[in-house]
């Protein structure tokens, strides 16, 4: 799901791939593997259908979904069976939706939206053919600051409310808008969206939900990516790391320094935590310790050591027996 340049990574799948007879099942799989495990039943006659087009960022995933009317249950077994947590945001492009999450029911009319965590039973209504965008991101980003979303979820920001003639628009043209741009200004539109969407909620839970807070939390979060998909390249530092955000290496050290570490720490952080996994991986049971530490960053051998040690407290070569004996 996520942006790799201009107009690329658009994924588009739909029930006309499939024999009108597997459509509803075929759905509920798109379902699942798009947002999370969940029960689809389909409430009108006639053929089922149903599309997902899917684009993103690494820090959010944007799906155009069209479809039927249906009643979607998503109970606490399906919870069980989901690995990844992501915090939905719906907004509602045509027909109706009714969502019921944490005691409460929304029913989205279009322009309308409302949000829901995966970590939770929900369910949501549909009576007759309709148009959504969902926009997808990490549970993480918003855990981190204010704990639960229960005082989030299925809260509907009205289209025509102030907050929302100006909130719904904007996230209605970055959905749309999103496969065609560069990277990096499809991400910048991203961290604006969230904090957009987390005002309005602020506003109505009277919650602490400033933009600037919510920038400054997704944009870690970016940079969290970006040096996890490139800690084993040994050039890769806060320049680097900087550079790709498209901030400055001050920028860059202050949003560290919010949760109490610095760019540099976090990249060896997350270079000795892939080594660790790596030494105790049977996989990888041949390979050397110079070759392991080499693989996951590390251009110094005894420098590696050093670090590790003063990490976990054990020598590579002592931990790595310890985990074979264990």
């Amino acid at each position: 799901m996520r942006l790799g340049g201009r107009g690329s990574m658009r994924t588009i799948i739909s029930t006309a791939d499939v024999a009108e007879a597997e459509s509803l099942d075929f759905w509920q799989d798109i379902v699942c593997n798009t947002f999370f495990v969940a029960d689809c039943e389909a409430l009108a006659e006639g053929p089922f259908h149903g599309s997902i087009a899917t684009a993103g960022t690494p820090q959010m995933a944007v799906s155009r979904l069209r479809s039927r009317a249906q009643h979607v249950v998503r109970d606490a077994g399906h919870v069980r069976r989901t690995a990844h947590e992501v915090f939905l945001v719906n907004l509602q492009i045509s027909g109706t939706g009714a969502f019921e999450q944490d005691g409460r029911q929304v029913v989205l009319q279009p322009g309308d939206f409302t949000c829901s965590d995966s970590t939770r039973p929900c369910a949501m209504h549909y009576t007759g053919d309709f148009e959504q965008l969902v926009f997808a991101l990490p549970r993480q980003i918003l855990t981190g600051t204010v704990g639960g979303t229960d005082r989030l979820t299925a809260r509907g920001i009205e289209a025509e409310t102030p907050i929302g003639s100006i909130i719904s628009p904007f996230l209605r043209q970055m959905g749309t808008q999103i496969p065609n741009l560069q990277p990096t200004t499809a991400a910048r539109l991203a961290d604006i969206g969230i904090a957009l969407v987390m005002t309005a909620l602020g506003e109505m839970t009277g919650g602490d939900h400033a933009p600037g807070r919510w920038s400054r939390l997704a944009l870690r979060e970016r940079a969290n990516q970006v040096i996890d998909a490139h800690a084993s390249d040994p050039e890769l530092n806060p320049s680097v790391v900087a550079a790709m955000l498209g901030i400055s290496v001050r920028y860059l050290q202050d949003i560290f320094r919010d949760g109490g570490t610095t760019p540099s720490d976090w990249i060896w952080a997350r270079r000795l935590e892939k080594s660790r996994r790596d030494l105790c991986e049977p996989s990888f049971a041949a390979a050397s310790i110079s070759q392991i530490a080499f693989a996951c960053g590390f251009s110094d051998l005894a420098h590696f050591s050093r670090r590790f040690k003063s990490a976990y407290g054990l020598s590579p070569r002592e931990f790595r027996v310890e985990c074979q004996s264990s």
